[in-house]
């Protein structure tokens, strides 16, 4: 489910997520985030240094920022713990472009200097007489460059319960194409369990 409001790519500006403590209750969420589908980047103007495209994503759990490194080529798995009851559970992935640009400008640089001596008759002495000179000048500036190539936003709401294991599936499949799955880990004997689609959830 796909849900309309885009997170705020800023990991900075969110509060960290603060699993329970121990002996407290809570669920287990898993998370398995896949990004496959990388966008292509193109290089900008003849004098570009290009660099490929770079994945920023953002984990968030009721809003809170949860720590984790996205891998651009493949499948990252991370776990943590919540507080039973209704959880918000949401990913931004925001794929982006780099290129630096270097051109040759033209600066004017002035420099104070003497230009003679004038007679102050009233003092009888002479004083200097300083004169401003301007002089163009060639320099090699270098400007850094960011563009957004591809983004997707995905979030659930679901029920959580005491000493219940869930399972987030996260893909991203191309810009503005993402989704995100729940399903609930039920144990079965042998050290097997059953993947059920979450009850509860919206």
């Amino acid at each position: 489910m796909v849900l309309g409001v885009a997170t705020t790519l800023v990991g900075g500006c969110l509060p960290l997520h603060e699993p329970p403590k121990a002996g407290q209750p809570a669920a287990t969420v898993k998370f398995r985030l896949s990004h496959l589908h990388k966008p292509r980047c193109h290089t900008f103007g003849s004098n570009a240094l290009s660099n490929a495209c770079r994945l920023r994503s953002l984990l968030t759990i009721d809003n809170r920022q949860v720590t984790y490194e996205p891998n651009p080529s493949g499948v990252v798995a991370t776990w943590t713990r919540v507080k039973p009851g209704w959880r918000t559970f949401r990913l931004n992935s925001h794929w982006f472009h780099t290129w630096s640009t270097t051109r040759r400008e033209q600066y004017t640089e002035s420099r104070r200097t003497t230009c003679g001596t004038t007679y102050d008759s009233y003092t009888k002495s002479y004083k200097t007489k300083y004169c401003t000179k301007y002089e163009k000048k060639y320099r090699d500036v270098t400007r850094h460059h960011s563009a957004r190539r591809a983004s997707c936003d995905a979030g659930l709401a679901v029920y959580t319960r005491k000493g219940r294991t869930y399972l987030f599936t996260y893909s991203y499949l191309g810009a503005s194409s993402c989704r995100l799955i729940c399903h609930q880990q039920v144990h079965k004997p042998g050290g097997q369990f059953q993947l059920i689609p979450c009850a509860f959830s919206k």
